[in-house]
């Protein structure tokens, strides 16, 4: 392992030890605080097909963003792991309720309406943390890093987090994911990739 996935996983580490230590009401507030925000965004705003990550364990929490985003009568589609080819694909949902646990315990649809990564104008991400310049850490497998190595100029990433997550600068190289926005119960950073 070089020095660098040292440092990485030294990161997740730490980061995921403080975010299982927040309290479900904590999340439930702080994810609230999070949802407002990013709905005001002109991104959420103009977008009419979007991917939102579906939360498990101690993430920001999205079952109320995607029932939200629903009621707005946008495209919504959600990131289902394929095993085999180790990679994401993307699914249409039309109701939370379509989502069942699968693969790592995360929520995923019974039934697949595929959705081409290109269609899709807005990404809602999830991260284990992000730095100060819009530099996403994930949890290791490259599944959205896979998913995003293709994505146009057109396309605007978001990822949410809470302000623990935030680092000042995270190590990273040229297919980490960098992201338009990182929104937490604190604030909205911008940044220019």
């Amino acid at each position: 392992m070089s020095m660098y996935e040292s440092r990485k996983k030294d990161i997740r580490k730490m980061i995921l030890s403080q975010r299982n230590k927040i309290s479900l009401k904590e999340r439930q507030k702080k994810s609230g605080v999070i949802l407002k925000r990013l709905i005001q965004t002109s991104y959420f705003l103009k977008a009419f097909t979007m991917m939102i990550y579906v939360s498990f364990s101690s993430e920001v929490m999205t079952e109320k963003l995607i029932n939200y985003a629903l009621r707005k009568e946008k495209k919504i589609a959600v990131p289902t792991v394929d095993l085999a080819g180790h990679q994401l694909i993307l699914s249409e949902i039309k109701h939370y309720e379509e989502l069942v646990p699968s693969t790592y315990g995360i929520k995923e649809p019974k039934q697949l309406r595929i959705i081409n990564p290109d269609q899709v104008e807005l990404f809602i991400l999830p991260g284990l943390a992000f730095d100060e310049q819009g530099t996403r850490l994930g949890y290791g497998g490259g599944y959205f890093d896979r998913l995003l190595s293709t994505k146009n100029t057109s396309q605007n990433l978001i990822g949410i987090a809470y302000e623990l997550q935030i680092q000042k600068e995270l190590p990273c190289t040229h297919h980490d994911i960098s992201v338009n926005k990182v929104i937490t119960e604190k604030k909205v950073r911008t940044f220019n990739i």
